[in-house]
């Protein structure tokens, strides 16, 4: 459970089987549009949530725009960088 890499001082856990539940690879349904095999879902745990920030984005400790945080010639399209 959750509980149990939180106890281990973990911030968070990087989901790699999102295809398996949400994509093509999902056993029932339809899968979601966009979700690949290589999609993840990073969960922060309560507390760690401030820590998120995209890889290619430049630290700036006053900033709490997250759209300042989308890497150069990308554009986020409905809450999704793509």
């Amino acid at each position: 459970s959750a509980q149990a890499f939180k106890n281990l001082g973990y911030e968070g856990i990087i989901d790699n089987k999102v295809s398996l539940k949400f994509g093509a690879g999902r056993q029932y349904g339809t899968g979601m549009e966009g979700v690949d095999y290589d999609t993840q879902h990073i969960i922060t745990f309560p507390g760690h949530e401030g820590r998120i920030r995209s890889k290619f984005s430049q630290f700036d400790p006053d900033s709490t725009d997250l759209s300042a945080l989308t890497p150069k010639g990308m554009t986020p399209q409905g809450g999704k960088i793509k």
